[in-house]
């Protein structure tokens, strides 16, 4: 990516909120911020690392609803297959710019493979985190 889109894209990604729909109730997390009720999950779920993934909107390009519906189905039909354990969430662009987009929050998942997942589903970047619950963007292109 060019650098400037690679800025604009960052911007972006920080001012979003990725929730995690988890059993005991939501849990809403920032990049490179802690998140104790998330670290209490994965504690209790044993798992060391983690990955939230979207196929909506592949490349930072805008997608009709049906598509990104079609997409994500992809998406959680593929990581089923795989036996990757995963929660539902959704990613919230907080100025309200970009419309929500489903996503899935794959508990045991390590960076490379979640950078190998984006590349599949056309992604230009993911969140990932471990134990400590600190989501980190992590570039796929």
């Amino acid at each position: 990516l060019p650098e400037a889109e690679r800025t604009r894209l960052q911007a972006a990604y920080r001012a979003t909120t990725y929730r995690i729909h988890a059993p005991a109730g939501d849990i809403d997390l920032h990049l490179d911020e802690p998140s104790p009720p998330f670290a209490a999950l994965l504690r209790s779920e044993g798992v060391a690392h983690w990955a939230i993934l979207t196929a909506c909107n592949p490349a930072s390009q805008l997608q009709d609803a049906a598509a990104n519906v079609e997409a994500q189905a992809r998406l959680q039909q593929w990581l089923n297959a795989h036996g990757y354990r995963w929660l539902a969430g959704e990613n919230t662009a907080e100025a309200c710019d970009w419309p929500p987009e489903a996503s899935c929050v794959v508990l045991g998942l390590t960076v490379a493979a979640a950078r190998q997942c984006g590349v599949i589903f056309g992604q230009n970047a993911v969140v990932t985190g471990d134990g400590d619950a600190i989501p980190r963007l992590q570039w796929c292109r």
